[in-house]
């Protein structure tokens, strides 16, 4: 198992063991995160806007998008904004 380290907003970290993954898919994506890289999860509320290739953060940052993962990162981000305007 891997050793997983989350960084919260506030800054906090919590650490784990386990793949990322595993934790989206049976933790996090329920609760409007995206996947955009192996070892990147982000929270749909800090995004300020996606680009083909990448997510440019509230607060400046610019992380890539895998070339695997650009797709469906796209349409979930898609989704959610749809889902929180009908809310």
């Amino acid at each position: 198992m891997l050793e997983t380290i989350l960084t919260l907003a506030d800054g906090a970290r919590d650490e784990f063991y386990g793949a990322l993954k595993d934790l989206y898919d049976t933790r996090l994506k329920s609760r409007d995160f995206l996947f955009v890289h192996a070892s990147c999860l982000v929270n749909y509320d800090y995004v300020a806007e996606v680009k083909y290739d990448r997510l440019l953060m509230q607060r400046g940052a610019s992380l890539p998008i895998s070339q695997k993962r650009r797709a469906d990162a796209r349409r979930r981000y898609a989704t959610i904004t749809q889902k929180r305007r009908l809310v």
